[in-house]
């Protein structure tokens, strides 16, 4: 299946726009294409990457207008399939600047919507909005609302009172930016999102009564941070729940009151943090992964699946399993214990040998 480009890719000017990613090109350099298609495809004007060596084969075996290599392939001369190779010493990267600049900027934005705000829209008169902002249909913009330059608003999103989102942020459909939240720019914030819910507080008295407390704090996101479907991020109760500028959730996520997480964190799916919790820059952690309330997990820290962070973990490095260990203790406490009956068995026998007198 191939996809038409918004616009024609000329070689020539993806050496100009990105020359730290092309190492080299075999072939013709003048090409052109107009599609994109997948490795195993044949289409002689359309772009392909090769990201994974397992489609390298097919790749060069099917026609292709210009073919993205990894600059360690070993091939030494363009393929008669292929019009341009291209050498890179990060396809998947370049792939991304290309996806970016002559596909779709998100999944969202530039497909239907136009700029401007839809008849159908409640945009409040004390907001403001940027240059080339777009409000899609029934969206609820709040007073004192800022929009920075080119931000999309998607259908039945909401953004309350006071909050600010910065230019070239994308607040996808049904998304729910609470008041006075601060969004940094180029903030993406995917479908069923919430962020600014209020954080789980409570007062307790000799009775066993619960009495709310109510969350005056914000959530702030930094610049680049994108948020998946699905995900809560709760305010702080008195100050900020941040979320650092370039970090990634995915879907299902839900960050707790009070939380600070770092710069360029990868977080998958179903991770939860509870209330207060303080996590460095770089952390990347697999699903299911769980860190306890008011712990502080310091930079460049890598968590497998399913791990618990009970404790603080003051040490750069990989860990996994509960109680946390480092990733090779993880491993081998995992492989040992599906050898656990067996080995019980083994005791016993030797036990009773042992001690038979």
């Amino acid at each position: 299946m191939s996809r038409k480009l918004l616009k024609t890719a000329k070689l020539e000017d993806l050496m100009a726009n990105y020359p730290e990613h092309i190492a080299e090109v075999l072939g013709e350099k003048n090409s052109e294409v107009s599609d994109l298609i997948h490795p195993n495809e044949s289409n002689h004007q359309a772009i392909s990457f090769v990201t994974n060596p397992k489609f390298l084969k097919d790749a060069i075996a099917g026609e292709k207008g210009i073919l993205v290599v990894s600059q360690g392939s070993k091939i030494e001369d363009c393929p008669p399939t292929v019009k341009s190779l291209v050498l890179s010493p990060n396809p998947e990267w370049l792939m991304a600047e290309f996806f970016n600049d002559y596909i779709l900027r998100t999944p969202y934005r530039n497909q239907d919507t136009e700029e401007g705000v839809h008849p159908t829209a409640i945009v409040h008169p004390t907001a403001q909005l940027g240059d080339g902002v777009t409000v899609g249909p029934n969206a609820f913009v709040g007073a004192n609302v800022t929009l920075g330059d080119h931000c999309t608003v998607g259908a039945n999103a909401v953004v309350e009172t006071g909050a600010q989102v910065g230019a070239g942020s994308c607040l996808h459909p049904l998304s729910y930016i609470g008041h006075h939240c601060i969004l940094g720019q180029n903030v993406e914030i995917q479908p069923n999102a919430v962020i600014g819910a209020e954080g789980y507080g409570y007062a307790h008295n000799r009775k066993g009564e619960h009495k709310r407390i109510p969350h005056i704090g914000i959530v702030r996101i930094g610049d680049n941070a994108q948020i998946g479907a699905n995900c809560a991020i709760d305010r702080a109760t008195v100050d900020e729940t941040v979320i650092g500028e370039g970090t990634r959730l995915d879907n299902q996520c839900h960050i707790a009151h009070n939380c600070k997480i770092g710069k360029n964190c990868l977080i998958t799916a179903q991770f939860v943090v509870a209330g207060s919790a303080t996590i460095g820059d770089n952390f990347i952690c697999g699903g299911k992964t769980v860190v306890a309330g008011h712990k502080t997990i310091t930079d460049n820290v890598n968590f497998a699946a399913m791990s618990v962070a009970a404790n603080d973990v003051k040490e750069p490095g990989r860990y996994g399993g509960y109680p946390l260990q480092p990733l090779n203790d993880y491993l081998k406490t995992t492989a040992t214990r599906a050898h656990l009956v067996e080995m019980r068995k083994n005791i016993n026998k030797l036990m009773k040998a042992v001690f038979k007198d």
